[in-house]
């Protein structure tokens, strides 16, 4: 199967450093990270999809199917792979595209244009990780909660809550440590009354050992200067990998369905992507 591609001028794999994880439902995925789902566009622009797995229905995790299927076109050598390995990583409803960074990041400017996907109950992201395993350091330039998506704010997780039509965007900071809560700009409310599954728009994070900031569309919505949160994450400078992803929210599969949805509305569109050192 297809371990990398390469994108936006660099290489990327198609799952988490450490494999295609969520193997089947749990609490926060029912999907895993499907090298099918990734769809590089002759523009140079990127589509990360869903696609349902044709080997289980109901949630019931019965194999009812050795055949492959993507949108409705016959797909070879996942077939294949399927017979090879019988059930290994297709118990999960659902297969996503995810994009990780081959190389290792830190201080600079992390720019993302996209339009989210138009359906429910998904769950798309622009991130940093720190490249060891196990940890939980963890910069979002966002996390996006469509539509029906309830969300509980986790602990030593640092957010605010700019609002979308029909979406719950957050900035957060994970950390291993209890962090102090550090001052957030929040934004007009109107300043973002739109829908991002039916606009361009473009995300930025602007890291350096002295300041974090977020940017929508140009406009700084959130700034971290606490020192301490600074020094903390600068200790993970050059070890970060960049992560976007398409995403179902393993809370919601009960409720998440492709019937009836068309296929564009499961799409995470990357337009543009560009990393700037300092």
């Amino acid at each position: 199967m297809i371990e990398t591609v390469n994108c936006f001028g660099t290489d990327w794999l198609v799952h988490h450093r450490w494999g295609r994880v969520h193997p089947e439902p749990t609490p926060r995925a029912n999907c895993w990270y499907d090298s099918s789902a990734i769809e590089i566009l002759p523009n140079g622009t990127v589509n990360l999809r869903i696609h349902r797995n044709p080997a289980v229905i109901d949630n019931t995790q019965k194999v009812v199917t050795d055949t492959w299927v993507r949108d409705g076109e016959y797909i070879p050598e996942l077939d294949e792979y399927l017979k090879q390995y019988p059930g290994s990583l297709y118990k999960a409803d659902y297969g996503t595209g995810l994009l990780c960074s081959v190389k290792n990041y830190g201080f600079g400017k992390y720019t993302l244009k996209a339009i989210l996907p138009k359906a429910n109950f998904l769950w798309p992201a622009f991130w940093l990780h720190t490249d060891k395993e196990n940890s939980s350091e963890e910069i979002d330039n966002f996390e996006a909660y469509s539509k029906d998506n309830g969300y509980k704010a986790y602990k030593k997780r640092l957010f605010c809550k700019p609002k979308f039509i029909g979406w719950d965007i957050q900035t957060c900071l994970h950390a291993n440590v209890k962090l102090p809560n550090t001052g957030v700009k929040r934004p007009d409310l109107e300043e973002f009354n739109l829908d991002p599954s039916l606009n361009v728009i473009t995300y930025e994070l602007y890291w350096t050992p002295g300041i974090m900031s977020f940017k929508i569309n140009g406009y700084p919505f959130r700034y971290i200067m606490d020192l301490k949160v600074l020094d903390y994450f600068a200790k993970f400078n050059g070890t970060m990998m960049v992560i976007i992803n398409n995403h179902v929210d393993g809370r919601y599969y009960k409720n998440f369905t492709t019937e009836g949805i068309s296929a564009s509305d499961l799409v995470f569109q990357l337009l543009e992507y560009k990393y700037e050192p300092f």
